[in-house]
């Protein structure tokens, strides 16, 4: 979550520049970069357990929550420059 916050910062900066390209790059790297690359390689193991305790199905819970913001906050990063992609999505 702090990733995203500072990807979030960085986009208002570049987009209050007019600085489109940075832009871009901003959200490939977040999306590529920190959320494929690190964080759902890391969550996989937990994400589907084969005998789920109550502890497992709690972090479940938080993992989904924390893919739902992320994904929602990405598709409105998007939706400036390519609208109906993010409509879509």
């Amino acid at each position: 979550m702090s990733r995203l916050s500072y990807a979030i910062k960085q986009y208002e900066i570049a987009f209050h520049n007019y600085q489109f390209q940075q832009i871009t790059t901003i959200i490939y790297n977040f999306w590529i970069s920190e959320l494929d690359d690190i964080y759902i390689r890391y969550i996989s193991k937990d994400f589907y357990p084969k005998n789920p305790t109550l502890e497992q199905k709690n972090r479940q819970n938080t993992i989904q929550f924390i893919l739902y913001t992320c994904l929602k906050n990405v598709l409105r990063l998007i939706a400036p420059i390519m609208p109906y992609v993010s409509e879509e999505l």
